[in-house]
């Protein structure tokens, strides 16, 4: 795949998940929100249930007549219609716009037998090029027309919606904000979507936000917000990767070999995984850690420089494992620093980082290399 393609999808993303923020601050008590079960969004409600497909766009798209994004979407809800009958509102969210010469223009104001008729109608003509529309409009009228019209009555099209900085913008608006400092606000976005991203990992692969759950994270932010810093999360204290043997062949493990510092290669080992069990638990969907942890990794990796540097001037031919030792055990005695909120930071994650460090070849022990 592309790098700008890539990129597309991860726009895309990014959006999908900041339409689910977005509902995640207007639930109510007994609410509860769905990604990726029953279509992109669901929200089970009493009163305001809906299912919603998301369309993002980077560039200006217009949704003409025949334009996938409506008929795919059209398709999958009328084929599981038997799923969608729980929900009262069934939503095209879409970066899309429309123009006067689309069927989609009003739609909203149209009633249910004027939309059947429209879309109907739609398919009577036959073009060159239409092998996607026609498979998507002969599933479709392929079903029970009253299913059809069922469907089409509670279809709802949200069309030229914000993008990513706007839509970001407008959540800012939200009440919930009122007590963010206005410097945090972003910070704290990024910290709810995280928590949103974690959720499948949370309940076994079962992605959904009750209200209950949103707001004891949401507080839990807040707090931290409030507070300026928090501890490292997760310490793995008790716990060792289960085939020690299995990192030997590491550079960070043959770093250390070089020094004949054999003894210290275990605990590298255990400090090296804590680290990384760490890093994957806890910052490595959240896109504001993720930066604090690079910025923190980029800083700790000058220091070490400058450490090395200054080590080497004490090292002479028949005693540079002794002083490269040394300089090991000066760096694994270096108080561990705090990053971005994370205060007080843990020596285990430090020393891990360190060894990932090494590992990518951007340090090595040897003084005499």
């Amino acid at each position: 795949m592309q790098k700008n393609d890539d990129t597309k999808t991860k726009l895309g993303d990014i959006f999908h998940y900041l339409i689910v923020l977005e509902h995640c601050l207007d639930l109510k008590p007994g609410e509860i929100i769905h990604v990726e079960r029953f279509g992109d969004i669901a929200i089970g409600s009493e009163s305001n249930s809906a299912n919603m497909e998301i369309k993002h766009h980077q560039d200006e798209h217009h949704l003409s007549s025949r334009n996938s994004d409506f008929w795919k979407s059209l398709k999958n809800w009328i084929i599981n219609h038997q799923n969608m009958d729980k929900f009262k509102r069934l939503i095209l969210v879409s970066t899309s716009m429309t123009s006067e010469d689309s069927i989609f223009h009003q739609w909203n104001e149209l009633n249910e037998e004027q939309r059947f008729k429209i879309i109907k109608d739609e398919g009577n003509e036959q073009k060159k090029k239409e092998e996607g529309f026609r498979k998507f409009y002969n599933e479709i009228f392929s079903v029970d027309h009253k299913i059809i019209r069922k469907t089409l009555a509670k279809l709802e099209l949200q069309l030229n919606e914000k993008d990513i900085t706007k839509r970001k913008d407008k959540i800012k608006q939200h009440p919930s904000f009122s007590l963010i400092k206005s410097e945090d606000e972003d910070s704290f976005i990024y910290e709810l979507l995280g928590s949103i991203l974690m959720k499948p990992v949370e309940n076994n692969g079962e992605w959904e936000i009750s209200h209950d759950d949103y707001k004891t994270h949401a507080i839990s932010i807040r707090d931290k917000q409030a507070s300026g810093s928090r501890p490292l999360p997760g310490t793995y204290s008790n716990e060792a990767p289960s085939n020690v043997s299995s990192y030997m062949d590491k550079v960070f493990v043959k770093e250390i070999l070089d020094i004949e510092y054999e003894d210290e290669v275990e605990e590298a080992i255990v400090n090296y995984w804590r680290m990384n069990q760490t890093y994957i638990d806890h910052f490595n969907d959240d896109p504001i850690y993720l930066n604090d942890v690079m910025e923190y990794k980029s800083d700790l990796n000058k220091r070490l420089q400058r450490m090395r540097k200054s080590s080497r001037k004490r090292c002479e031919v028949d005693n540079h494992c002794v002083v490269s030792q040394d300089f090991f055990d000066e760096v694994m005695l270096l108080d561990a620093m705090p990053f971005g909120t994370i205060n007080p930071n843990r020596d285990f994650f430090q020393q891990g980082i360190v060894h990932s460090i090494v590992n990518e070849g951007k340090l090595i022990w040897n003084l005499k290399k």
